[in-house]
């Protein structure tokens, strides 16, 4: 990869971001917003219509593979329903007839 080549730059940068924001979402979204106008009019729709699908696809699939590890584990008492086209994750936990 050459980073004087433009369109390796601008992968790489993308790369890094998705990568960034993947683990540190809420420090990513807090550090775009503190930069120049002219950066945040650039990256922040990015990352809305971009990067946050992505991370929480990302999120979804460690519940789901938590899931599947709960399932295994009889007693636990926990379980959980996604619902990916609303984007909402619903966890209940039951201990002696008591639920949460």
């Amino acid at each position: 990869m050459d980073l004087n080549h433009a369109p390796d730059s601008k992968l790489l940068s993308l790369y890094t971001l998705v990568a960034f924001m993947k683990c540190f979402p809420s420090l990513g979204r807090k550090f775009y917003r503190e930069c120049d106008n002219n950066l945040i009019d650039i990256v922040i729709p990015y990352i809305k219509q971009v990067v946050s699908p992505a991370i929480l696809e990302n999120e979804i699939k460690k519940i789901e593979m938590a899931q599947v590890d709960l399932s295994k584990q009889q007693g636990e008492g926990l379980s959980f329903a996604l619902y990916k086209s609303t984007a909402e994750i619903l966890g209940t936990y039951t201990r002696d007839e008591v639920s949460m």
